[in-house]
């Protein structure tokens, strides 16, 4: 079949477009481009100003190109249909439905957000990384074809919580600058639904990742500022923001504000209805708060409370939940560092190193291993259980940690 728009193939071909690549810097798929040149389609108005930039026209000149005359269609008698055919059909179909954008495409994104929510607690993050770069680049391309308003709400509320899960898992892997691009255009995201709960849960995603870039002051800002946008509004992100809030002024050595936030976290906790039959970055239950307790309790050298608040932490955390579960043992092996039993504080942390893929403990949770390091005297980084840690952990000989 000849295709009828030579022009606009010709601007593509002159503009060192292939149709992938065109299709890409348009945010649509490759079959849309070819329904475009075989005058299938028009392309709507919203494209014209990023389409006659990218192929360097004018205007009027993309004008021209769009509406050049038709050219006859060559029929051949025994068309040749292989896998690649059926494939562009499918797309052109997929197409035409996505456009329409009904309830369906919508609820299977934001059942999309649900499992990569549930997966973040058993998926290792470097796994799930590419993932939810993956839906997210889809959920682009469903945005920028999509035409209700109320729909496009939907997708932005979606796409608000996939930028958050996105943050939540470069904080998972260490990834302090990355992290920070994904929470502000989560916060974007958030601020264009206009919705304060999605808005909480996102800024919370953020207060994490500032905790464990070490930026403290700035953790406990944004997580009174989760807290804030709810006011007496029961939500997961303010339970969340005043853990870690609390685990913030701990690591800041203020007793008063880290009990308070506590107190203010566990009576949160106690009036929220989130289903947490799964676990879930979107769902928040007591051994989450436990372990956050414990967390703080930790930074604040109250060993024997951090201890009470670790068993119970150890007895509610799902089995697959390996990240809690780790760093509440971590938690414990401080714990055992701080009351002066280095070889005990190394071989704990060392064991619960050791029950973890490298997958798994990638990122943050060798930070917090390095910590455990870090808390032994010097005079006893010499026993064998840190010098096991240290060469798991891979640190050079002599530098304990970063």
């Amino acid at each position: 079949m000849s295709l009828r728009r030579h022009r606009l193939v010709t601007a593509r071909q002159t503009a060192g477009h292939s149709q992938e690549s065109l299709a890409e810097s348009l945010g649509v798929e490759r079959s849309t481009i070819q329904r475009w040149e075989a005058g299938e389609t028009t392309p709507r108005a919203w494209y014209h100003p990023r389409l006659a930039a990218v192929l360097g026209l004018g205007p009027d000149e993309l004008h021209a190109l769009l509406h050049e005359p038709a050219s006859p269609k060559l029929v051949l008698a025994r068309p040749s249909v292989g896998v690649d055919h059926v494939e562009q059909v499918r797309h052109s179909l997929h197409d035409v439905i996505a456009d329409g954008a009904g309830s369906a495409t919508l609820d299977e994104w934001e059942l999309t957000v649900t499992r990569h929510g549930a997966a973040t607690k058993d998926r290792p993050a470097v796994l799930l990384l590419d993932d939810v770069a993956a839906d997210v680049a889809g959920l682009h391309r469903s945005m920028v074809r999509h035409r209700s308003l109320s729909g496009l709400r939907r997708l932005t509320r979606v796409a608000a919580h996939l930028s958050g899960l996105m943050c939540l898992t470069l904080i998972k892997l260490d990834e302090r600058q990355a992290f920070r691009r994904w929470a502000r255009t989560a916060r974007v995201a958030a601020g264009e639904v206009d919705d304060a709960v999605t808005l909480s849960w996102v800024l919370a995603q953020e207060a994490y990742g500032h905790f464990y870039s070490g930026d403290l002051a700035e953790a406990v800002t944004v997580a009174r500022h989760a807290q804030a946008v709810v006011p007496g509004t029961p939500c997961v992100g303010a339970v969340l923001a005043a853990a870690l809030e609390a685990r913030a002024q701990a690591a800041l050595d203020r007793a008063d504000e880290t009990r308070h936030a506590l107190r203010h976290a566990e009576h949160l906790l106690s009036t929220i209805d989130v289903d947490v039959s799964t676990p879930s970055a979107f769902a928040y239950d007591e051994a989450q708060f436990r372990f956050h307790e414990s967390n703080a309790l930790t930074h604040l050298g109250d060993t024997r409370a951090a201890w009470t608040a670790q068993d119970r932490a150890l007895e509610l955390v799902a089995p697959q939940d390996f990240m809690d579960r780790a760093f509440t043992r971590l938690d414990r092996a401080m714990c055992l560092a701080t009351d002066g039993d280095a070889s005990g504080a190394a071989s704990y942390a060392l064991d619960t190193v050791l029950c973890l893929s490298e997958a798994e403990r990638h990122g943050i949770i060798n930070g917090r291993a390095r910590e455990v390091i870090e808390t032994v005297p010097r005079r006893h980084r010499a026993v064998a259980p840190v010098r096991e840690l240290r060469d798991l952990l891979r640190l050079p000989s002599g530098i304990e940690g970063s």
